[in-house]
């Protein structure tokens, strides 16, 4: 994810077709429920997988979408649970299986799973042709933190990385800001799962 997230589109289109042909999928679409079919589809002759979904912790956005996460809300993933929610039999309550509860890169820094689902917030997105964490949330102590900008590159490495198998990649419909973002990973080697933006997305 190098040469995705540091802009080198030619490297970053040539790994990503070397992986596709080894086994490797990238995928991203705009509808949550279809890439959760997807992730239910492909392990359903397999109750030993694990797949969950992660996004990051200063995305301000995905809670308007579908994704149940927030600062000490149940539908993210905090201290004391991650243990539940990496090793709980697939489909169970607290396994991250059932894609209905999400990781922050806190949760899923060092751990892998088969597969994830990676909820793309508007913390970290192109915008005339660069990488932006404008929309970020902030730091409560921001005098503590010297470059915000590379926390969130380094938080999306971690992030579009957790996947052994692929990573599919979930980008609300919020046009004014997620276009340009949609179409760069596009340009970079992902697959669509549906339609690409159409009139009036």
């Amino acid at each position: 994810m190098k040469h995705l997230l540091e802009g080198g589109s030619q490297e970053a289109k040539a790994v990503s077709d070397r992986l596709k042909r080894n086994g490797y999928n990238l995928l991203i679409t705009h509808d949550l429920e279809r890439a959760k079919k997807y992730l239910f589809d492909r392990y359903s002759l397999h109750p030993e997988a694990r797949f969950g979904m992660v996004a990051s912790a200063r995305d301000t956005d995905l809670v308007n979408h579908g994704i149940p996460k927030g600062f000490r809300s149940p539908g993210e993933v905090g201290a004391g649970k991650y243990g539940r929610w990496y090793s709980e039999p697939k489909g169970t309550e607290g396994s991250c299986t059932r894609l209905e509860t999400v990781a922050t890169e806190f949760a899923a820094q060092g751990l892998e799973l088969d597969a994830c689902l990676l909820a793309r917030g508007t913390d970290f997105i192109r915008e005339h042709g660069r990488w932006t964490n404008r929309y970020a949330a902030r730091y409560q102590h921001a005098n503590r933190v010297t470059d915000p900008w590379a926390l969130r590159m380094n938080a999306y490495r971690v992030l579009l990385t957790r996947g052994r198998d692929g990573c599919v990649v979930y980008v609300p419909p919020i046009s004014d800001k997620m276009r340009e973002t949609y179409s760069y990973l596009r340009e970079n080697g992902f697959t669509a799962l549906d339609v690409d933006w159409g009139v009036g997305k």
